[in-house]
């Protein structure tokens, strides 16, 4: 079967953008899991719920993580394999109160890296590939289809600008943004040039395969479902688009 020219281009970037997360996660920061220890002598400070851990029971990688806290800046960061178990890290802050010998201290723990830049990033550039690979598939027989190559070839612009900023550490949420903006057009241009029927179909498959892979993992988050929806919708404006020209330009 041949390919056309313009899908065969669509398809050769799609797989690329899809097989740029493998790379790019490469480069994602270990966790980072802050500590920060405050002497106490009033109980009031400290919250009922505060768990009391003695030092001496304490893992030798959760004494390491506060002794450091406690002779540096009263504050310390450890990464990666480094964080102790004992210790809870989250978003949220999390207090304990640790003996030691006669001294009480508090505790605070939080995972430090609150927003993960580059695992928005790689979910961004996923969903741009899947529209690539998308677009290449449903245009495959049409010499004509101009659209899939002209967006692959501005897509390959976002995932160099997406691999520079995550590889050099600057400048990555222009770069995301730049890509969002990119796959916008790619949903929105497939509604305006695919038919009606072959559209809904292509935003009702982007939609579905998220779901199928979040869902059993996080459950009915609005996190994933959210997302989901949007090439629904910017699919739904490029037919609206559409059908709004081929009126306007009917009476003319």
């Amino acid at each position: 079967m041949n390919v056309a020219r313009p899908a065969l281009v669509a398809l050769l970037v799609g797989v690329a953008v899809l097989g740029s997360p493998a790379v790019l996660l490469q480069f994602q920061e270990p966790r980072e899991c802050a500590n920060d220890v405050d002497p106490t002598s009033d109980v009031a400070d400290v919250p009922e719920s505060a768990p009391v851990l003695q030092y001496e029971s304490l893992s030798p990688d959760a004494q390491r993580a506060f002794e450091r806290a406690r002779t540096t800046s009263g504050s310390d960061i450890v990464t990666g394999d480094a964080c102790p178990e004992a210790f809870e890290y989250g978003v949220d802050r999390t207090q304990y109160v640790i003996v030691q010998d006669d001294s009480r201290y508090v505790l605070t723990t939080y995972q430090n890296d609150l927003l993960p830049e580059v695992l928005i990033a790689v979910a961004v550039l996923g969903y741009l590939g899947l529209a690539l690979v998308g677009l290449g598939l449903l245009t495959r027989t049409d010499p004509d289809a101009r659209f899939p190559a002209r967006i692959a070839a501005v897509a390959a612009t976002a995932l160099l600008a997406v691999t520079a900023a995550v590889v050099l550490g600057e400048r990555l949420w222009v770069a995301v943004g730049w890509t969002g903006l990119v796959t916008a057009g790619a949903f929105v241009g497939a509604g305006a040039t695919l038919t009606t029927r072959t559209a809904g179909l292509f935003g009702g498959a982007l939609a579905l395969l998220p779901l199928i892979v979040a869902l059993p993992l996080t459950g009915a988050s609005p996190a994933f479902l959210v997302p989901a929806l949007l090439p629904l919708v910017l699919i739904g404006i490029g037919i609206g688009a559409k059908r709004l020209g081929t009126a306007v330009l009917g009476q003319e």
